[in-house]
């Protein structure tokens, strides 16, 4: 049966371009089922973090948002997951293309999510961090065979939001957290200060696709509260200090 059905490929013929196989044209009712699983039982953070081995199932995201795929009305325009056929995992959506079955690529996905994005509002010293995260980003995505794009600037915003609230004035290095029995690779995405072999490196964590789909405004608004916060501690502090030797000089005489 798989002879004569599944392994004949785009030559069936089937979908609303002619151009689909058995397991693109009838996948899209197992992605569509999966979304709205997702949408009914959202994660505690609400981030996503469905998986899908797109190689093993045959998938193919654009025949499958070329079929048409209806995410319904509970589930977002957009349905993050992770392709585990590659290692480590990559982020991905699908889009909902019920009534224009039309592929949405990726790079036109995260044009319109950092569209109208200004990085300038960032002063000297945070704008120094995020070019040394950025670059860290870029070598990660080489690496994972990706161009940087939309996606990296997203990441790269909420990791200096993340390095900030952590402490890191310097980041030297931009990892993903590796397969477990528990977890698949790239879960979490870590920005470390120091040798990453070195056990008194700074370092610190965040969800990936948390990261990755925080908009870009979203973490320059919390990279201003994080700034007045810590700036407010340093002032209270020095307060204190001073009332300290005040008191301190009083007592002396």
């Amino acid at each position: 049966m798989a002879r004569h059905y599944y392994d004949q490929g785009v030559s069936t013929g089937l979908g609303h371009h002619g151009n689909s196989d058995y397991q693109n044209f009838y996948g899209v009712q197992a992605i569509e089922l999966v979304s709205a699983y997702e949408a009914a039982n959202p994660a505690p953070d609400g981030v996503s973090r469905m998986e899908v081995n797109m190689k093993k199932l045959g998938l193919d995201e654009r025949l499958l948002e070329q079929n048409g795929l209806n995410l319904g009305e509970g589930s977002p325009p957009r349905q993050p997951y992770f392709d585990t056929s590659t290692s480590p995992s990559t982020l991905h959506y699908f889009d909902h293309t019920e009534g224009t079955h039309v592929h949405v690529p990726i790079t036109a996905q995260h044009a319109v999510a950092g569209a109208g994005v200004q990085m300038p509002l960032m002063d000297g010293r945070d704008r120094s961090l995020h070019e040394q995260i950025r670059s860290k980003v870029a070598e990660l995505d080489t690496a994972n065979g990706r161009s940087f794009d939309a996606s990296s600037e997203r990441l790269s915003a909420s990791l200096l939001v993340l390095a900030r609230e952590n402490g890191l004035d310097r980041v030297d290095h931009v990892v993903l957290s590796r397969q477990t029995d528990a977890l698949g690779a790239a879960q979490s995405v870590f920005v470390v200060k120091g040798p990453l072999d070195d056990p008194a490196s700074l370092r610190a964590s965040s969800p990936t696709a948390e990261a990755v789909q925080r908009p870009v405004q979203d973490s320059l608004d919390t990279l201003v509260m994080v700034n007045q916060r810590q700036a407010d501690q340093a002032s209270q502090e020095q307060s204190r200090t001073q009332a300290q030797e005040q008191q301190r000089g009083a007592l002396s005489h």
